[in-house]
């Protein structure tokens, strides 16, 4: 699982703890290493469901993370495009 997520990271942000995406026309409003996304209603829904109080908290990697494996329990690795397309791969050592 590790090796995956880690992989994931490295796809979804070529591993750079602050990177940001805010392109609302392509459905993301997306932070940090797993490019975790806060567009719309989910933001609310999801700073409640982290526990943070701001959407910059997840340019930290620690947060980031713990957002991230919130989102693997409840939706599977299949939550990130870039497991659904493969391109994960690339990333997986």
């Amino acid at each position: 699982q590790a090796v995956k997520l880690a992989a994931i990271a490295g796809a979804e942000s070529g591993y750079n703890p602050k990177a940001r995406n805010p392109d609302a026309s392509t459905g993301d409003n997306s932070y940090g290493l797993w490019q975790i996304n806060m567009l719309g209603a989910m933001g609310p829904e999801r700073l409640k469901l982290f526990g943070i109080t701001s959407n910059d908290q997840l340019l930290d990697p620690e947060t980031n993370a713990r957002a991230a494996l919130m989102i693997l329990e409840r939706l599977g690795y299949g939550a990130w495009s870039v497991y659904r397309s493969g391109r994960y791969l690339d990333f997986k050592k």
